[in-house]
């Protein structure tokens, strides 16, 4: 799974500070991430697109302030983490309209930013079960839960997405797929198929069966495959 992280903010230092510090905390949980910073309000909602695990706003920004960014992203995703990054705490409670997990107050602390970022993370794997995936399919783009998804099958350098209401088909590799979902409990049983865990009911020989459809697991993924859904039924990540 990568986190994908949005930076709204006017200051390019201050922004680049920030940046700094998550990829410092990103990479010190292993965790992968994308970061993408927009020195402008105006600008971020342009380009938004309803993909962000987390956005970091200011408050206080020309044009657009962070206050009303992050309205226009809530009229649009109610499950993205709401982080404001300011020196107006007298914003705290208008903050709780558009549902803000947190503030960190400026100029930013290392040591307070380290505990924030631990209950950022957290609540993004919370999120991660409904986290939604862009696919730009062959009849047009289409957002998807990840959660919904029940294997994904690679067919000449074509994905077929087997979803619990259908399929849909993109070009890709499911190498990458498999590392951007690896930690919503996909496993691989074969070359072919990226399998969700939930949705295995049964194991037969060198067979499982997954939402009703019988799938074969390769011999050289089968140890592998078997270790990640023993974790899965432990509650582990994969």
């Amino acid at each position: 799974m990568i986190f994908n992280v949005a930076i709204v903010e006017d200051e390019k230092k201050e922004a680049e500070k920030l940046e700094k510090l998550l990829r410092r905390s990103f990479d010190g949980v292993g965790q992968l991430c994308k970061i993408k910073t927009f020195l402008s309000a105006v600008t971020f909602c342009e380009q938004y697109r309803a993909d962000y695990d987390v956005i970091f706003f200011d408050i206080e920004m020309p044009d657009m302030t962070g206050m009303e960014a992050a309205r226009f992203v809530r009229e649009r995703d109610e499950k993205a983490v709401i982080v404001f990054v300011t020196n107006m705490i007298q914003c705290a409670v208008e903050g709780y309209t558009v549902n803000a997990f947190d503030f960190i107050v400026k100029p930013i602390n290392e040591g307070s930013f380290a505990i924030k970022f631990d209950r950022i993370l957290n609540m993004m794997k919370k999120n991660t079960d409904d986290t939604m995936l862009t696919l730009n399919a062959t009849d047009g783009t289409k957002r998807v839960k990840v959660s919904d998804i029940v294997y994904i099958e690679v067919r000449n350098h074509h994905l077929t997405y087997h979803m619990t209401d259908g399929e849909i088909t993109v070009r890709g590799s499911l190498a990458e797929t498999e590392k951007q979902l690896g930690a919503n409990n996909f496993g691989r049983c074969n070359s072919c198929y990226l399998v969700n865990l939930k949705y295995v009911t049964e194991f037969h020989g060198d067979y499982i069966t997954v939402n009703g459809d019988s799938l074969k697991v390769s011999q050289t993924k089968k140890q592998q495959f078997m270790s990640d859904f023993a974790k899965y039924l432990g509650g582990g990540a994969c």
